[in-house]
């Protein structure tokens, strides 16, 4: 089965005041993490939809392609249209969010490995669903025609019975940085996991 794989970069940032994914966490562009944790042999393909050309050459040094959404005010369905789109023929499509550091490559590849054909499959901890999630090749059609304001939780609410979760016990893997508060609460928590390595 192919699956291939869409980095979502292009969200406007307004709730953090600028651009979080090059802002530092813990030294690096937060933009990395995802991109270093990307098991890229799991998936046919994989291609970053990013707000500026600053961030595809952060991702072409990770041997990660993609385009730039010049509208990101107009919402992740932009996006996910532009990413399908530039997609080759795959059987699924894995869709990440580039502003979630503390998720684990072994957790991208666990999904790959439990997806079933057809389903939606979203990451999930202690009962709270969140990304990665992986859509089947028969709703990318709905995802390409997601109204302005749309998401994947759309394609989810119109189809119930094929989603599936993927639990993991580490909910920290589902944190998101969406304001400088959230980003420093995240670099605290990095810092205490590397230290009691």
């Amino acid at each position: 089965m192919k699956i291939g794989c869409i980095l979502l970069a292009a969200g406007a940032g307004t709730r953090f005041g600028g651009n979080k994914l090059i802002a530092s966490l813990a030294g690096m562009p937060m933009v990395e993490y995802i991109l270093s944790a990307l098991p890229q042999d799991r998936f046919s393909h994989c291609l970053m939809v990013a707000a500026d050309s600053g961030l595809l050459s952060i991702a072409n040094r990770y041997g990660v392609s993609g385009l730039v959404n010049n509208r990101p005010d107009l919402g992740a369905a932009r996006s996910i249209r532009m990413g399908l789109r530039a997609l080759p023929a795959a059987d699924a499509c894995m869709f990440c969010v580039c502003d979630q550091p503390l998720l684990e490559g072994e957790t991208i590849a666990g999904m790959t490995n439990a997806y079933e054909t057809g389903s939606i499959l979203a990451l999930s901890s202690h009962g709270k669903r969140g990304n990665p999630s992986v859509f089947p090749a028969s709703l990318f059609g709905e995802l390409q025609n997601l109204p302005a304001g749309g998401s994947g939780k759309t394609i989810v609410q119109s189809h119930p019975d094929l989603l599936r979760t993927f639990d993991i016990p580490d909910k920290a893997q589902l944190l998101d940085a969406d304001t400088r508060v959230q980003l420093d609460q995240i670099e605290a928590l990095l810092f205490s996991r590397r230290q009691s390595l």
